[in-house]
């Protein structure tokens, strides 16, 4: 087998493996549940995930800015929610059916993980 032959058999076994390690990641984003006072439809309340983004400041606390709105997941009648997003850091804001901020949760998504938020109204 000539030095070529080699090249490209390697070349072309490097690229399944990469292919194939793309096939079995695991999804990367939130999923959780909402928790209201009785007789509240679930169904009615607006999840909206904000990208944060880190300031640069010379403070040893992190200080994050308010980014886009990049998700608003559907909420189901038992309160479950999901969003497939990208590894980083979010703010979530729950809305009621009237557009009142109902409550936040500010939390970070990791690769190949979904992260599990339990929210209450």
């Amino acid at each position: 087998m000539s030095k070529q032959t080699r090249l490209i058999w390697t070349a072309l076994a490097a690229m399944c493996i990469l292919i194939l390690a793309g096939c079995f990641s695991r999804p990367t984003g939130l999923s959780g549940t909402i928790k209201a006072s009785e007789g509240t439809n679930l169904q009615d309340l607006e999840l909206h995930v904000i990208a944060l983004k880190e300031q640069d400041t010379n403070s040893a606390i992190p200080v994050f800015v308010q980014g886009e709105i990049i998700a608003k997941p559907l909420i189901d009648a038992q309160g479950r929610f999901e969003a497939q997003i990208r590894p980083g850091d979010y703010l979530l804001k729950l809305f009621s059916a009237q557009g009142d901020l109902l409550t936040s949760y500010q939390t970070s998504v990791k690769r190949n993980k979904m992260t599990k938020v339990e929210l209450e109204e």
